[in-house]
């Protein structure tokens, strides 16, 4: 049982609307069946010819959002945006897949946390259809694809630099590309690209958790400057500290919370021997 989407055109070929296969199918049965001989979009085939005229199946995943649900329920966060060529690299939107080094990190970036200590995050990025666009040779999918990179829970800025990715969806010239995957507590940074830097287009990212992610797009590239940035300094440099180990320090604090604990930097500048 088929159905054409736009509702228009249907199969002609055996068990079609009104072909004489369906002479062999009793009323009764076919009302059960629910067969109906309409224009609708609605038709029957056999799967040889399924197999014979179609070459590509997409599986969609039903995501149940309602909150008067029984069952699970996700929490999701939409976001739309563009990949949009600009002259000025800060400003650029078009940056390609990873595979441009120079670039990739000039695509939209989109922040989002995972508040629990490990949940199941569903990501979706779909393009806009261009098949309105087709007689303007702007007809065909875009080769579409993201990144998920794993970020300092404080981040609020643009990323300049690759950070730990953690995933990633397939490069494909599909309307919509989609990610299953097990995050660890923490933020993230999500990267949707099209696969050659320099092609514009329209998209819907959809991100589903467990609970609210706090889905956001990220837009300033460094700290605003203020009245206070001439009294206290402006930032001139950022660095990154990765505690790998830390040993003797106790469990919980007094009040059963997490340790926490200051850490400090000692840098050692050591002239080169020339």
């Amino acid at each position: 049982r088929m159905r054409n989407p736009w509702g228009e055109r249907e199969w002609n070929g055996p068990w079609s609307d009104s072909s004489e296969e369906w002479q062999k199918v009793s009323k009764g049965e076919r009302e059960r069946m629910g067969v109906t001989v309409e224009d609708d979009g609605e038709f029957w085939m056999t799967f040889d010819d399924f197999i014979a005229n179609f070459t590509d199946l997409i599986l969609c995943r039903l995501i149940n959002t309602s909150y008067l649900s029984v069952h699970k329920t996700w929490e999701e966060a939409v976001q739309r945006g563009c990949w949009r060529r600009h002259d000025d690299p800060l400003l650029n939107r078009t940056g390609g897949c990873s595979n441009n080094k120079l670039t990739f990190l000039q695509n939209p970036q989109y922040m989002f946390d995972v508040k629990k200590p490990k949940d199941e995050v569903l990501i979706c990025l779909q393009q806009k259809d261009r098949r309105a666009t087709l007689k303007e040779g702007r007809g065909e999918n875009l080769p579409i694809g993201f990144d998920v990179h794993r970020v300092e829970l404080n981040r609020s800025y643009r990323m300049h630099a690759p950070q730990q990715k953690v995933g990633g969806s397939i490069y494909i010239n599909s309307r919509s590309v989609f990610l299953r995957t097990d995050l660890a507590e923490g933020r993230y940074v999500i990267i949707p690209t099209t696969f050659d830097p320099g092609l514009e287009g329209e998209f819907l990212l959809r991100v589903f958790t467990d609970v609210p992610s706090d889905c956001k797009e990220l837009t300033l590239h460094e700290p605003p400057h203020t009245c206070w940035s001439g009294l206290c300094g402006y930032p001139s440099l950022v660095s990154q500290v990765h505690v790998l180990q830390a040993d003797g320090l106790a469990g919980h604090d007094s009040n059963g919370g997490r340790a926490m604990f200051w850490c400090f930097c000692i840098w050692v500048i050591v002239a080169p021997p020339w």
